[in-house]
């Protein structure tokens, strides 16, 4: 049985820092149940769809999701709306069962489809103001204060103390190679989108 791990040190003001967690099928707090991912990737699942509720509800297949009770998504926090459902819908008594729902994978690289989703929600807020360093920055600065820096957010330039740069410190290559990054996680998410409309995750 897996763990999820708290890292052990603290941010600058006392918050812990969280490490990266593998994704991985376990049995779910003593139910006796097992859940094929960490419940963490099905968090992921709900918040794009709450995403695709609100801006693409109408190329949503509802029937790819019955007994969701869709209509309450918008609305509820995931870890209400977990604790009625989790068990009918991704619980199987045995390890090797199939669930009612299951993702495309059993090995997500959860970090890369939670800075995948961070992306997306900043932007919707984007207005064409901000320059591609200045929307990775924004994103990485909010996450070095809660988290280590995985593969998947490692890419923006660091000083020599491992402080973020500021988007006007960065050289040309490197704002090209951070517009290259970020390209990549709005490819991945629009991608998401896509398959979440079609019941699929991720």
């Amino acid at each position: 049985m897996t763990e999820y791990r708290k890292v052990p040190e603290r941010n600058k003001k006392g918050r812990k820092l969280y490490g990266p967690t593998h994704d991985k099928q376990t049995k779910y707090r003593g139910s006796g149940l097992w859940i094929k991912n960490r419940k963490r990737t099905y968090l992921y699942w709900y918040k794009f769809l709450q995403y695709c509720i609100r801006y693409h509800y109408q190329d949503i297949k509802l029937d790819r999701y019955r007994g969701w009770d869709i209509k309450k998504i918008p609305d509820e926090k995931f870890d209400d709306w977990w604790d009625v459902h989790w068990k009918k819908l991704f619980g199987v008594k045995n390890r090797t069962d199939t669930p009612k729902f299951h993702t495309s994978s059993n090995r997500i690289k959860i970090e890369s489809v939670r800075m995948s989703y961070l992306v997306c929600v900043e932007d919707l807020k984007e207005s064409g103001t901000q320059t591609n360093s200045e929307i990775c920055y924004k994103i990485l600065k909010r996450e070095k204060n809660n988290r280590y820096l995985t593969g998947s957010n490692l890419f923006y330039p660091q000083d020599r103390k491992g402080n973020l740069l500021s988007p006007d410190k960065l050289d040309s290559e490197q704002t090209r190679s951070v517009g290259q990054e970020l390209s990549r996680f709005k490819g991945r998410y629009k991608k998401i989108i896509k398959n979440v409309c079609n019941g699929t995750f991720p």
